[in-house]
């Protein structure tokens, strides 16, 4: 090697000869052996950056057993398809552990796409990933971290942002699988903020009982988080920060056409267009339902703050109140069945509820004032459906009692 490599590599199980580790720098657009490819079960240790041209950064490849230190960044530059910083890829890809310090880069040239961060594939299973460090990303189709194809008990762990740019499809955090290639029972924790021009969080396509947690804020121009697809199941989002959307046709968190998922955010939910800030299901696609969402702070919307559409069985829980600036607090069409609603005692409701479906219960123990932005009545509650139970103690909170017109609920407390 002459002096203008870059790595180092220690192997302590076997001596480099007998391995099957390759660390060619890329010194000119020729270079075809680029970054590391690991053929072996190993220890490795890289104190140097990684820095690629037209390759993957690190790629392990259908092999187990893997220890990876890497104290460095990785730059991957690219203008082929698929030239992710970090691959863990196939079946036989398993009980592998990556520890890096440093930051993730990809650069797309040329229009490449798929330029992923982390990125676990076509079965890989119970590996490791700590990353502390930034993941930035560019190019159509990308995201910082992406599970897909049947991954299965993999946790990820990256102490930085993402941040994702120059793309109008890019996501943050993306779990999917295929027919037969469930992606279930995986951990994904982001320390950092997720930043990005298409979605933040998305989880698509056979993805079961797997977990994700950020524990910064989450900002989109698109959808924030959003579920998509009838096998979609069991998943939990957790954001302990703020999560928004801006120049979005998206909702902010939309629950789409999956069922039994949870979502939990312990700040502030905030849409910028005049869409529903929160969207339990969709209009003409099939039915969302039985989803748990609880937001500790204000959900804020230009639009309708949450929406029932087509779904049933779901419970919403706010704590901080629900602002909208078209007077629609909240809304539930006539194909929404046994949804339930609490509002806490802290909470404000700035807008109506606006029901034609059928609300299980709807405990309103905070302030609903009907009359924002000049509403020409004082009416909080629109109801031309069914309220089986309505639970309400805003009249001893505050000065303002709940006014109703429509149908009688079935039981009032």
């Amino acid at each position: 090697m002459n002096n203008l490599n870059k790595l180092k590599i220690l192997v302590a199980s076997a001596l480099l000869s007998s391995t099957a580790v390759y660390a060619n720098d890329c010194i000119d657009d020729e270079a075809t052996n680029c970054g590391v490819i690991i053929t072996g079960s190993q220890t490795i240790d890289i104190d140097s950056d990684i820095t690629t041209l037209n390759k993957r950064g690190v790629n392990i490849f259908q092999k187990g057993e893997v220890i990876l230190s890497i104290d460095g960044n990785i730059t991957t530059d690219s203008n082929i398809t698929s030239a992710a910083g970090i691959t863990i890829d196939g079946s036989a890809a398993t009980n592998n552990v990556i520890n890096m310090i440093g930051n993730i880069l990809t650069i797309s040239r040329g229009g490449a796409e798929q330029l992923h961060g982390i990125r676990l594939t076509s079965g890989a299973s119970n590996n490791t990933v700590n990353v502390r460090g930034n993941v930035s990303t560019s190019g159509n189709v990308s995201s910082g971290i992406i599970m897909f194809n049947g991954n299965s008990n993999n946790n990820v762990t990256l102490t930085g942002d993402i941040n994702l740019t120059g793309t109008a499809q890019s996501y943050g955090v993306r779990l999917y699988g295929s027919p037969g290639n469930v992606s279930k029972d995986n951990v994904v924790t982001v320390n950092g903020d997720i930043n990005t021009v298409n979605h933040s969080i998305y989880v698509s396509t056979d993805v079961t009982d797997n977990n994700v947690v950020v524990n910064g804020d989450i900002q989109s121009s698109k959808s924030a988080i959003i579920f998509q697809g009838d096998e979609v199941t069991k998943n939990v989002i957790t954001v302990n920060g703020n999560v928004s959307t801006t120049a979005t046709s998206s909702s902010t968190i939309s629950f789409g056409s999956s069922s039994d998922n949870e979502v939990i955010i312990v700040g502030n939910v905030t849409q910028s267009a005049v869409k529903p800030a929160i969207e339990f299901g969709h209009q003409g696609a099939p039915t969302s339902h039985n989803h748990t969402l609880s937001v500790s702070g204000t959900i804020t919307s230009a639009g309708t703050g949450v929406s029932f559409v087509n779904t049933d069985l779901n419970k919403l829980s706010v704590t901080g109140g629900i602002e909208s600036a078209t007077n629609t607090a909240i809304y539930a069409n006539e194909t929404s069945d046994y949804n339930t609603v609490y509002l806490d005692r802290s909470s404000e409701i700035e807008g109506r509820i606006y029901n034609k479906g059928h609300f299980s219960d709807l405990k309103n123990y905070g302030n609903i004032d009907g009359t924002v932005n000049g509403a020409a009545s004082s009416l909080d509650i629109i109801n031309s459906g069914t309220i089986t139970n309505l639970y309400n103690n805003q009249g001893a909170a505050t000065s303002d009692p709940l006014t109703l017109t429509g149908n009688l609920p079935t039981n009032y407390y």
